[in-house]
């Protein structure tokens, strides 16, 4: 049956796809892949409960029992307010760049906050072995599981709801699989749902423009904000700021000093911002990468440091290396907001002159159907059981959206066949696309749209269906509640080169979640503060 059958008909389906995955061993050249003990993964942050959603408030208890006294005390101070003449105090904190910030923080205690930690570092690992676990070097396989109509991958865009596109050709994989390739040292971001079960993995984020570092610039604001300042004056808490952008510049220092491009004396990294749209580009002031880079370098044994905001042009190649306006650079952070020519860096960084972050990978590692991958073959040999454990605590079930048959929940599910009857249960996701875009909830979609884009899907070749998950319940500030709102975030968990680098929280009010949780789309930006023992 075509793809317009089903549209038509709703059933049946009988197009046959070119499987890569069919061609000899599924495993060729497998790559080394964590082992994180059983221990340290059933942790928890996995819950051992079921049933309804917790009330609102109880997921933030169990970060941290200071988020209880938090929440009674913040209570009491709104309701005082509202007893007031004066006007209730707006939910969220609109700062000058355009980030709407909750103005309610999360506590977690040191120990959670490492226990996420070990979660955050080992799903980047396994992300990042699925694609020479799987097939080796052989490109044309590589070529064939990520082809789309036509064959191009779109790659995210920092800044901007646009897709641009790569085309994915054999060649193009020979010449990014080479070493050096950025795979291992590429920053990611995991999105994470947390829920009755756990934190589930929603989708992997991988290269420089990692959304949500600028938001470390509004801690110290946010901490002077009530009723934060008094609660943490008057409980005498020690606290600090979440600060992914201190992570993340560490670990461009670290890398570039293990491929031999600096050692020690002026560290000058070079952000590539632009093009961007002139939302994004308010978000990466200089002042905030040079102070918190000058700190890493002299704490790594550097001198100085040095950062300069450019766009493609401003690249010129020098003996090997890569200048800008004059004088050698180390590293390239891409920041842009899509469209940014990436040739020269690109190459003098496969000739060790520079180090980038992270070039052209960034698009094949942050595909959606590397969950595909992992989530379809959880239960085959080529997983340790740690790294099975690890999937079927964090990954909900998601397979490609194409005419093949697979199990669900114990019981088989064909694709497209039963996706009519299963819309509910499900989300489509277009696995190249990014900022909250091309992303369908089933049971907030009509049967009509649900119908029309699974055969779009089915047409194009690159969308993944994913298992729905329901959020656990928060409670954060509302200029309508003393007592707050009803929340669901999105726990963006940033790892850096197999070490942790942060989280990046996104919310939004329960009554409007039949929606996607994203900046983009309008979700509040929350402020994570990590108590010390």
């Amino acid at each position: 049956m075509t793809t317009a059958t089903f549209a038509a008909a709703h059933v049946g389906v009988s197009i046959a796809l070119r499987n890569p995955l069919a061609k000899g061993s599924l495993s060729s050249g497998r790559a080394p892949s964590a082992r994180p003990t059983a221990e340290i993964l059933s942790m928890s942050v996995r819950r051992a409960h079921s049933g309804a959603l917790l009330d609102a408030g109880a997921a933030q208890r169990r970060w941290s029992p200071v988020n209880q006294q938090f929440l009674e005390f913040a209570t009491r101070q709104q309701s005082n307010a509202m007893g007031t003449q004066d006007a209730p105090t707006a939910s969220v904190l609109q700062t000058p760049l355009g980030y709407a910030m909750q103005r309610w923080p999360l506590f977690i205690d040191a120990a959670r906050y490492a226990e996420i930690g070990r979660v955050a570092v080992a799903v980047d690992h396994l992300m990042k072995s699925l694609v020479p676990r799987f097939f080796g070097r052989d490109t044309e396989r590589i070529a064939a599981y990520f082809a789309a109509a036509p064959t191009v991958i779109e790659a995210p865009v920092a800044g901007s709801g646009h897709l641009f596109h790569i085309e994915l050709t054999p060649e193009l994989l020979e010449l990014l699989l080479e070493e050096p390739n950025g795979i291992a040292a590429a920053p990611s971001r995991g999105d994470y749902l947390d829920t009755t079960d756990g934190l589930r993995f929603l989708e992997f984020n991988a290269g420089g423009a990692l959304g949500g570092i600028p938001a470390a610039q509004f801690a110290p604001g946010l901490m002077r904000e009530e009723p934060t300042a008094t609660f943490l004056a008057e409980y005498a808490l020690r606290v600090r700021p979440d600060r992914p952008i201190d992570g993340l510049l560490r670990h461009i220092i670290q890398e570039t000093r293990r491929q031999g491009i600096w050692r020690d004396g002026e560290f000058r990294l070079a952000v590539l911002l632009y093009p961007s749209d002139e939302n994004n580009v308010p978000l990466h002031p200089r002042d905030f990468y040079e102070e918190s880079l000058r700190h890493a370098v002299h704490e790594l044994g550097g001198t100085e440091a040095m950062v300069v905001i450019c766009r493609d042009t401003d690249f010129l190649e020098r003996e090997g290396t890569l200048e800008v306006g004059g004088q050698r650079v180390h590293a390239v952070l891409e920041q842009h907001g899509g469209g940014a020519d990436i040739r020269r860096p690109f190459r003098i960084f496969k000739r060790g002159g520079v180090s980038l972050f992270s070039g052209p990978i960034a698009a094949l590692l942050s595909d959606k159907r590397m969950l595909a991958l992992a989530s379809t073959h959880a239960d085959t040999g080529e997983f340790t059981s740690a790294e099975r454990h690890l999937i079927h605590s964090h990954i909900p079930w998601t397979c490609c959206v194409r005419p093949e048959a697979h199990l669900f929940r114990g019981r088989p599910f064909r694709v497209p066949d039963d996706l009519l009857d299963a819309r509910e249960q499900f989300v489509l996701k277009k696995a190249t696309s990014f900022g909250g875009e091309h992303v369908l909830i089933g049971r907030a979609t009509t049967t009509a749209r649900w119908i029309s884009t699974v055969a779009l899907a089915l047409r194009e070749g690159d969308w993944v269906l994913q298992e729905h998950v329901e959020s656990a319940c928060y409670r954060f500030h509302s200029d309508r509640h003393a007592a707050g709102a009803p929340y669901e975030v999105v726990w963006g968990l940033y790892a850096f080169g197999g070490t942790f680098g942060g989280v990046y929280l996104r919310m939004q009010q329960r009554e409007l979640t039949e929606s996607v949780i994203n900046r983009a789309k309008g979700a509040e930006v929350g402020q994570l503060l990590v108590v010390s023992p």
